[in-house]
């Protein structure tokens, strides 16, 4: 029984000194503190040394590889590290993905923010004024310059509502055979609604409404409007386009009254085309 026992334990032994030798291989590394090639033990991992190539099973098999690629037993260290890194990068990005293995995403794209325009609702307009007044007087041509003065708030984006007040005169005198008018002037309250639409930079505006006018009176003490007497107060349609930069607008209008603006004149329809530079705020 001892005589197997002791056959026993031999053969063991052998078998692990056997296994243990088989998996004995070495290694080609770079020592970083001298640049030279050497032959270690493939299990030596000390931080120095920078492995070139491994998996030798013969110590002569890894030293024959070394003096056929590096004859003179130098090496850059530095460099073996760049093309390790590489190679490394290389053979992760050619393994393939297991079909259980959950795929990365590519990041989503970012979501750009429309850009914020600022509605500019307060404004001030300067307006040229073009009138009929000169028909009542069978002036030829019969337009009467004027000019206008005014503010207004807007209330809304796109679609929005308005008001305003306005200072309007029709300038200078009107010579007739018989008579000199004076330079006359009206307040204008209008109340409106209007459309906003934008292209690129440039802001347009669509604008229909009401006007309540005071009474047409002179600028001079003298009241005189070659015999004819102003309404106390009418009302009129307003239309506008306005364009521009919304900072600075051209305008165009038309004002037709619905409503008589000489109680001796029945029937005539007074009406102003506007021309105006509006800065808003």
């Amino acid at each position: 029984m001892k005589k197997y026992l002791l056959a026993f334990f031999i053969i063991f032994g052998l078998l692990l000194s056997y296994n243990a030798v088989a998996q004995k291989t070495f290694k080609v590394v770079c020592d970083k503190t001298d640049n030279k090639i050497k032959i270690v033990d493939g299990e030596d991992r000390s931080p120095n040394l920078v492995p070139v190539r491994g998996g030798f099973p013969f110590y002569q098999v890894a030293q024959n590889w070394a003096k056929e690629n590096y004859p003179d037993g130098s090496c850059d260290a530095n460099q073996i590290v760049k093309l390790n890194q590489t190679q490394k990068a290389a053979d992760q990005a050619a393994v393939p993905a297991r079909p259980d293995q959950p795929q990365a995403l590519p990041p989503a794209p970012a979501v750009q923010q429309p850009h914020q325009r600022r509605n500019r609702n307060t404004s001030v307009v300067m307006s040229a004024l073009f009138s009929n007044l000169g028909a009542v007087y069978g002036l030829d041509p019969y337009l009467v310059a004027g000019f206008g003065l005014g503010a207004e708030q807007l209330i809304g984006s796109k679609y929005y509502f308005g008001l305003g007040v306005h200072f309007n005169t029709l300038a200078g005198n009107i010579e007739t055979l018989t008579e000199s008018l004076e330079s006359q002037y009206y307040l204008k309250m209008p109340i409106f609604a209007g459309f906003r639409n934008y292209t690129g930079n440039l802001c347009w505006k669509a604008e229909l409404g009401v006007s309540i006018n005071s009474r047409l009176t002179s600028l001079t003490e003298d009241w005189n409007l070659g015999g004819e007497v102003a309404s106390d107060g009418t009302a009129s349609i307003l239309t506008r386009i306005k364009g521009g930069n919304e900072k600075i607008e051209i305008e165009f209008g038309a004002d037709m009254w619905l409503m008589d603006i000489l109680t001796t004149m029945e029937g005539f329809k007074f009406a102003v085309l506007t021309l105006g530079l509006r800065f808003s705020f």
